[in-house]
């Protein structure tokens, strides 16, 4: 997600047409050295708001390079000599902390990116620009980042915010994704009614888009899955799933397509386990699986975890504790990026741990496939390596606690 380039409204600078020409011949080196002399000059006229558009530019330039990005990005931050005194001034201030989120959680830094879009929350609620596209840039990804630490209830109070002051009211179909994720704050915590009202909400939005009513579709079949209306829930599936092979059809590059299908996939394994048909169950998690990682680009997600843990759960239905250990294990690598050991039976560092729910439920999932193995083997070992999980898993619970 490239964010378009805010427009500053103070004097250009002496050097922005040598800028544009250097952009135009991707000579960075040279942006380099310009822009922060474009920055020294702000600096020296006390322009806030130009000093840090210089360098939001500037981390424009080097954007698919998070590393670089967030580096430029912190230099700005460091460097300034006051706090934003007006609206302009808190503008620049929100985009630089809306990309530093957005690029600290590219590299992995959860807590770091959720700080960063709280403060950009920060300077949006005190200065709220009239064209700033808050929905995709900041509610949604700070609301995402509350719900992947457990805090549901932060979720919702954004979302609700986001809904309430959406400048197109409460039944604009660009609010559909929201309504979608404040459903899911509700469905978290098991209270799957609430969150069937608030998917009815969304869908009662007039011109939702193919690709967002079969999400909020799809999101109501899991819920009515949880609630074990599992007849109800495959009819829904269907549904969203022929919304997107429509979107398929005619625009199949369409963002998050792909992530949407493999949950369709995912649900329908759940389905087929539920009717015990585990292996069209198995199948169905392993297509899952494929697509997401498509989506994805990597093995390296959290959706990817839960899929595996679903995987893993699948397994010791079937008992089969062996495959649950690798699947797990799978999952644990997917939330891990330093944890490279291929071992099934090999445990992370408590050193490696972070606040993350996937990472809570693949600890205790290989929890329990020890423990299998260990009541049909009795090797000690196994038990250890089961109580080790418990431990590390009350870590991550910990974390996830301290943090909220």
């Amino acid at each position: 997600m490239l964010l378009s380039v805010p427009a500053g409204g103070q004097e250009e600078s002496p050097w922005a047409a040598q800028l544009e020409r250097f952009s135009a011949q991707g000579m960075l080196d040279s942006l380099e050295l310009y822009y922060r002399r474009q920055a020294e000059w702000h600096r020296s006229r006390d322009e806030l708001e130009g000093w840090l558009y210089s360098f939001w530019d500037l981390q424009a330039e080097v954007f698919d390079d998070p590393r670089r990005a967030l580096a430029v990005l912190d230099t700005a931050l460091q460097g300034a000599w006051r706090p934003p005194r007006d609206p302009a001034e808190a503008e620049a201030m929100l985009w630089v902390q809306v990309n530093r989120g957005y690029h600290l959680f590219r590299v992995g830094r959860v807590t770091a990116s959720l700080e960063a879009y709280e403060e950009a929350l920060r300077w949006y609620r005190r200065h709220p620009p009239p064209d700033f596209e808050a929905l995709e840039y900041l509610f949604l990804p700070l609301g995402a980042h509350y719900t992947r630490l457990g805090d549901n209830e932060k979720a919702r109070t954004l979302y609700e915010l986001a809904i309430q002051s959406h400048p197109a009211g409460p039944c604009d179909p660009a609010l559909a994704g929201v309504y979608n994720n404040l459903g899911l704050t509700f469905w978290n915590e098991g209270r799957h009614r609430q969150a069937l009202e608030v998917y009815r909400r969304g869908l009662a939005c007039e011109g939702i888009p193919p690709l967002k009513r079969g999400l909020l579709l799809l999101s109501s079949a899991q819920s009515h899955f949880d609630l074990g209306a599992v007849d109800s829930a495959a009819l829904l599936l269907r549904q969203a799933r022929e919304l997107f092979r429509e979107v398929q059809r005619s625009n199949p590059e369409a963002e998050g397509l792909k992530d949407y299908r493999s949950g369709v996939l995912l649900l329908q394994g759940k389905i087929a386990a539920e009717r015990g048909r585990m292996s069209e169950a198995r199948n169905l998690f392993q297509r899952a699986l494929q697509l997401e990682v498509e989506a994805r680009g990597t093995r390296r997600h959290r959706d990817i975890g839960k899929i595996q843990v679903a995987l893993g759960e699948l397994h010791l239905k079937r008992g089969a504790p062996e495959a649950a250990l690798e699947s797990f294990h799978r999952a644990l690598q997917s939330v891990l990026p330093g944890f490279e050991d291929e071992n099934p039976e090999a445990l992370p560092r408590a050193g490696q741990l972070y606040a993350e729910n996937t990472l809570l439920e693949a600890l205790l999932g290989k929890a329990a496939a020890f423990g299998r193995l260990y009541a049909r083997d009795s090797i000690t070992a196994r038990l250890d390596s089961a109580l080790r999980c418990h431990h590390l898993a009350l870590q991550v619970d910990t974390r996830l606690r301290l943090l909220l």
